[in-house]
């Protein structure tokens, strides 16, 4: 997070502020020294939020945000200081909504059965976001999180992100992206606006709960998703295009162990308790 902050700070465009929603139950001392100075010098406008959610984090630090454009991003970024920039010049058109630019993972993508076509859905869900390939600003559907700006008034419209997404809230941008464009707004994406993910392993929603824990809210927060948006009937191709993931649980993660092989189903029932709760 700090490292993300110093590169927010040397940005060329200055017109902006910086709201940071922290759900980090304790940090290092030399964390928490310099959050404090950035807020003593008015450098950042600090939230404190006790339950991890990263969709309601996102939406307190929205509503409290005093500005018309909004751009979200993860805490475990790099970047240049041209980025602020790069999504401001495009709201000089008063049609745009909503701008998605270039996320560059460190780590390598896994493959998907049935892909579909970049900054589209396949037929079970699955975004596809890679767009390494993509050299031209071009239309989409979906755009991941981390590097995502949009008009307030289109996240008041959507009546802000889907806090039903629970602990990694897998599928919450997606979900967004595909409301907004359902709602006829269009979503651009950039392949110049780039930041590079670094997957930090610790802070935030991470530190809450095992990797069996992860695994759990990935499956429930992926049903729900899917349950949302797409035809039912689907779901053989849901469960078929997931069981990559399911095998990675039982078997990489959780070594065989009983909880393990309960996790998978543990998560889809939170999903569709999920789904029919929110009816």
């Amino acid at each position: 997070m700090i490292e993300t902050l110093k590169q927010l700070r040397q940005q060329s465009y200055s017109a902006f502020e910086v709201l940071v929603v922290d759900q980090t139950s304790l940090h290092p001392k030399g964390v928490s020294e310099t959050i404090g100075e950035l807020v003593r010098e008015g450098a950042i406008t600090y939230l404190k939020l006790k339950e991890p959610s990263v969709t309601r984090a996102k939406n307190w630090a929205i509503s409290q945000a005093r500005g018309k454009i909004i751009l979200t991003l993860d805490d475990d970024l790099e970047f240049g200081p041209e980025l602020v920039k790069q999504h401001a010049q495009w709201y000089i058109k008063p049609e745009v909504k909503a701008v998605g630019g270039k996320v560059v993972e460190i780590q390598k993508r896994p493959r998907q059965f049935f892909p579909a076509a970049f900054g589209q859905f396949n037929y079970y869900g699955e975004p596809n976001t890679n767009s390494n390939e993509l050299l031209a600003p071009t239309e989409i559907k979906v755009t991941p999180g981390g590097n995502f700006s949009f008009q307030k008034e289109v996240w008041q419209a959507m009546g802000g992100f889907d806090e039903n997404f629970l602990g990694n809230a897998v599928n919450e941008d997606s979900d967004f992206c595909l409301r907004l464009t359902k709602a006829g707004y269009r979503l651009w994406f950039d392949p110049q606006i780039e930041v590079r993910h670094q997957r930090c392993a610790v802070g935030g929603t991470r530190g809450h709960g095992d990797v069996l824990n992860w695994f759990e809210q990935m499956f429930a927060n992926n049903l729900y998703f899917f349950l949302k948006h797409f035809p039912h009937w689907r779901l053989p191709l849901f469960f078929m295009g997931h069981l990559p993931q399911e095998v990675a649980c039982i078997f990489k993660y959780g070594r065989l162990s009983p909880r393990a092989w309960l996790t998978p189903t543990r998560g889809y029932w939170r999903g569709w308790q999920t789904y029919r709760c929110s009816r």
